[in-house]
């Protein structure tokens, strides 16, 4: 007998091959898909976010008693159920042009 190295066959070449290649399509497509999925919750998080900003931009009003001249006209729970977040905190801020505190955190 010779001690001659086996060389793969045709079919353990293509095999090997295939797979190689299935493998690395594979792990591309998944953080492909992660990234995609990730890009549009974050811009729909982000669209909450705005629709909050403006319910509350809305209920600015003009006060000449306040100290800034504007003032928040929500109530306690109002304000609450706006700020609702089951996994984060939100806070807010709101300013007059000339910068003194109206309402916020």
């Amino acid at each position: 007998m010779s001690n001659a190295r086996k060389h793969p066959t045709l079919g353990q070449r293509l095999v090997l091959h295939m797979v190689a290649v299935l493998a690395a399509g594979w792990i591309v497509a998944s953080f492909g898909i992660v990234w995609v999925a990730a890009h549009f919750m974050q811009r729909a998080f982000d669209w909450v976010l705005v629709e909050d900003a403006l319910l509350v931009a809305e209920r600015v009003t003009a006060d000449p008693s306040s100290a800034s001249g504007l003032s928040l006209r929500l109530t306690a729970a109002e304000l609450r159920s706006v700020l609702f977040d089951t996994t984060e905190s939100i806070y807010f801020q709101i300013r007059s042009i000339n910068g003194q505190f109206v309402a916020g955190h």
